[in-house]
This record gives structure tokens, sequence and C-alpha cells, in this order.
């Protein structure tokens, strides 16, 4: 099983899955360039088409030939993209809580590209500074507190500075020139959508999941008011899928 992260996050995303999934299933887990321990090289190309390359590549160096592959939010997005470049690679799709269609610069997600500004303007303090007087952030922070931590977070991560332009490159790219990319994907997917959750809305896996041939949407509880039972209905899900081969 392929497994990768979201937009600022880093494999560590998964890590509570482990104990369950690493019984069952060979696991890959891939920090991208600007996540985790994982530094971009300054003239490194950032966007969805050279992170998906890398993917390609290290699974091809691995030998590996047929996985499941699960993401979440731009993770989810590699994960289509792997499968449009090689259906034969990609066995099962699980899309857990997708962010991107087929345009850049999607709107619910320019306060992370501010991040990305404002981090790579400013030093972090100051930024972070940006960040709590941003109208949107406080929204966020009034109505589900623990959303606006995972943006605030951004901020306390080790090498933030240096991952800063990511966030906003990634913002500016798209996995697919347009949503008829996402009809010739024949492989079989669950898309999960939470509610409760303005970075990652459930039009956008609604979208995705009518746009593929072969899907099911999963509404789990929402990821930032009920983080246990999210939790623990992802690892069901991953550990037993319900319409996906296994």
């Amino acid at each position: 099983m392929v497994l990768l992260h979201g937009l600022g996050a880093s494999s560590a995303q998964f890590e509570f899955l482990l104990p369950g999934l690493a019984d069952r299933h060979s696991v890959l887990m891939v920090d991208c360039p600007g996540h985790g321990g994982n530094l971009a090289e300054p003239s490194a190309p950032i966007g969805f088409a050279p992170f998906t390359e890398l993917v390609l590549q290290l699974c091809a160096h691995l030998g590996i030939r047929d996985a499941r592959f699960a993401g979440i939010s731009m993770g989810s997005a590699l994960a289509l993209a792997c499968a449009a470049r090689q259906p034969e690679l990609v066995r099962a799709l699980v899309l857990i809580r997708p962010s991107w269609l087929a345009a850049p610069a999607p709107d619910h997600l320019a306060l992370i590209d501010r991040c990305g500004r404002w981090l790579t303007e400013a030093d972090p303090a100051a930024a972070q500074r940006q960040l709590e007087a941003d109208p949107d952030y406080i929204e966020m922070r009034d109505e589900v507190p623990l959303a606006a931590a995972s943006v605030r977070a951004l901020f306390a991560r080790p090498h933030a500075a240096a991952h800063a332009p990511v966030l906003s490159a990634m913002f500016h790219s798209a996995p697919f020139d347009a949503i008829r990319a996402l009809r010739a994907i024949r492989t079989p997917a669950i898309v999960v959508g939470t509610h409760a959750d303005s970075l990652h809305p459930v039009p956008i896996a609604n979208a995705t999941a009518n746009a593929l041939p072969d899907a099911e949407l999963v509404i789990l509880p929402p990821r930032y008011l009920q983080p246990d039972k999210h939790r623990a209905a992802l690892a069901q899900l991953l550990l037993n899928p319900t319409g996906v081969a296994a």
C-alpha cells in the first residue's frame, strides 16, 4: 500500500494506521519535497506533475508493480494522477478529503497560499502574527478550533520557512488539465469526505466521486470535530475496504 500525505504535512499523518496496516500489507509512506525531513532543492520543480513523477519513479525503483494507493488532500490528487499515468500500477484508490479537482488555486485553500507567502516574506513569528490577524483564520478558529490548529501547525513544523514556497507552489498547481481526465480513470476508488472542514469541502469529494467511473463516496465523522471517531473509521476503511479490492 502506498500512502501519500497532504500539503504541509508528512508521512506522520499515517503513523496511527501502521500497527494494523503493516500486519496485512507492505506499506510505503512518501515524504514529498518540502515536507517532513525532505527539503526541496531551490531549483527543483514543484507541482503535481513533478511530485507524481517522483512517486512513480520511487515505485519503479522499489519494484512495486501493483498496489493500493491512499492519499489525504494533496496526496489524494497525487494518487489519482498516478492512476491516470500508470493504471496497471494502481489497483485501487482511497481518496481521503480531496481538495483539488482540475483547476489551480482553489478558493478554499487561499489561506494556505497566504501562509506560504507570509512564511516566505517574514520570520515565522511575524508570519504567525499575520495569520492570527487574518479574518478567514479567525473565523476558522472560532468555529472549528482543530482545523485552525492544523493551519497554525504549518508555522511550528521543522524547516517551516524553507518549506514555505512549496505551499504556494502547490496551491497554484493542479493535478489535471480538465475534469474529463478523471472520467478516464477506471481504477476502483473510495472517496472520503467529512463535514466541518473548509479546507477539504464535501462538494469536492462529491464532485470527485461523480467524475470517476468506478467510485463510491463515503462520509466519515468530521476530522476536526470528532478526531478519534474519524481516525477509527478511517482505519477500519483502510483495513476492510468496501467496494474496493483489498
